[in-house]
């Protein structure tokens, strides 16, 4: 309740009425303190003595009800703005369901002693508010609305004030009042953990709760980071100086280094669509099983990882934006390394991709873009295939047999490649698209001379003549017209005819055959 003392005598009983539906709620509710903030009203005047009897009256209305009053300072009152003047003022008053109120913003911020809080008897302690907060030059209304903070997170000695309060006895609950902007607009869950861990450091540091020793980290072992593409980082890396020295033996990770500055670059399956971000941070530990411990009683609990039998027993917690801490050593004689995870590579070894890792050499991250977006419609095994040598077949014979180009098959192109029957590709070509109109067995046998009988020419006309007889056609009748100097010739010209046509189609397959 706010601006209920050392007013006039009029609005001190509309105050009384106001109170009096309060406390009805508050016995419904079973709440059993009120606190009433020193009065800020305009009407408010600087009387100690009436102050101290509206309180007491005030008192009196809320112990028809079971509740006690708590009186509070607050930095910015009117009159009333030091715990100590607020407690005379109590102690003046000699009700016993009025105490004081104390809170740790209002006594620091204006730079009040706090040991004087000794002097205050524990039992007349109603209540203790607790807020920590940045040392700040600032309006001390707009620093308390919008800039406390939990214990341990700003610049005020919130454990000395604490201890001063526990030696009078006082054994009521450590309550935070903390107003903050980043707070209001933070999801609740985490927050509330947040403040949970600030009063159990804030107990440690008073000697009122036992929790495992604090293992101060020595360094930062590794940064890790998570990409879908590992090309760009490494060319990125590269060019910071760092090296590419090791890879994880069973998960797709790289270890670049310069100097003592390390960086893991992880490619897996699960972050391939959140972009490049930081993951994990490694702290140098001295005692990486003693920071986990710790880390869990200050309620961040160890995140469960799948870890191989033979890997290093790391344990790692979330920080609040999700990032992952590891506690671990390096190099450390007795402890677990978690370099021993990886294995030395070349330089000339390709980064990213499990693959890779796996020492298998079969694939690429430009091999998996392309089996992925259908680029040329070649398949990974194609690649293999063309990146091997599996085969001995180029890609440029298989893009030629899925995409139809000149027709052929890759049985074609493996007999061509390989000399099997010492056909050319020529030949199955002039067979397949009826060049000529000779079959490969004319052409297999004038290569040969197998039977060295008459020439393909006079083989055919006798073919045609058994099965469906045709006019001859003599090529030493054939003639067309001289081609422009210059250019190449689209029909065997009539001056190379022969009685068999064997002298026009040598003629007609020459690259430089012109007018």
């Amino acid at each position: 309740m706010r601006d209920i003392e050392a007013v006039p005598e009029a609005e001190f009983a509309r105050n009384l009425r106001r109170a009096r539906r309060k406390f009805e709620l508050m016995r419904r509710l079973g709440a059993d303190t009120v606190l009433v903030c020193s009065s800020v009203s305009p009407q408010a005047v600087d009387d100690d003595a009436l102050a101290a009897e509206q309180l007491s009256r005030l008192a009196d209305l809320a112990r028809e009800s079971g509740v006690r009053v708590a009186y509070e300072a607050l930095a910015w009152g009117r009159h009333v703005s030091t715990y100590d003047h607020a407690w005379r003022i109590v102690e003046s008053a000699g009700h016993p369901a009025l105490g004081t109120c104390l809170d740790s913003f209002h006594i620091l911020s204006r730079g009040s002693d706090p040991k004087g809080i000794e002097d205050i008897p524990g039992e007349k302690i109603f209540f203790l508010q607790l807020a920590d907060a940045p040392l700040l030059a600032m309006d001390v209304l707009q620093w308390s609305r919008h800039y406390r903070c939990f214990p341990g997170q700003g610049g005020f000695d919130v454990a000395g004030l604490l201890r001063h309060v526990l030696r009078t006895g006082y054994d009521g609950p450590l309550s935070l009042e903390v107003f903050n902007d980043v707070f209001r607009q933070a999801e609740a869950g985490p927050t509330a953990v947040d403040a949970r861990r600030s009063l159990l450091v804030l107990q440690e540091a008073v000697g009122r709760a036992p929790l495992p020793e604090p293992v101060v980290p020595t360094g930062v072992a590794f940064a890790e980071l998570v990409t879908p593409d590992a090309e760009p980082l490494s060319a990125l890396l590269g060019a910071l100086g760092f090296t590419r020295t090791a890879r994880h033996r069973g998960k797709p990770v790289d270890l670049w280094e310069q100097g003592n500055a390390r960086i893991l670059v992880n490619t897996g399956p699960a972050v391939r669509r959140d972009g490049t971000r930081l993951a994990a941070i490694g702290l140098e530990s001295p005692d990486p099983a003693g920071a986990a411990r710790r880390a869990e009683a200050l309620l961040a609990p160890v995140l469960p990882r799948r870890r191989a039998a033979e890997d290093a027993p790391l344990d790692a917690v979330a920080a609040p934006d999700g990032t992952e801490l590891f506690f671990c050593a390096t190099d450390r004689p007795g402890l677990h390394g978690w370099r021993a995870d990886f294995e030395s590579v070349g330089r000339d070894s390709p980064p990213g991709g499990r693959a890779g890792f796996e020492g298998d050499g079969r694939e690429t991250l430009a091999d998996r873009r392309a089996e992925r977006d259908g680029v040329g419609r070649e398949t990974l095994a194609d690649w293999r295939a063309e990146r091997d040598g599996v085969g001995r077949e180029t890609l440029a014979d298989r893009r030629a047999e899925r995409d139809g180009v000149g027709r052929g098959t890759l049985a074609d192109r493996r007999a061509e490649r390989d000399g099997v029957g010492r056909e050319t590709l020529a030949d199955r070509r002039a067979e397949r698209d009826g060049v000529g109109r000779e079959t490969l067995a004319d052409r297999r046998a004038e290569r040969d001379g197998v039977g060295r009988g008459p020439c393909p020419t006079d083989r055919r006309a006798s073919r045609g003549a058994a099965g469906n007889p045709s006019p001859p056609t003599s090529s030493a009748s054939t003639t067309s017209p001289s081609p422009s100097p210059g250019t190449t010739s689209t029909r065997p010209p009539s001056s190379t005819a022969g009685c068999s046509g064997c002298t026009a189609r040598r003629a007609w397959t020459s690259p430089t055959l012109t007018g």
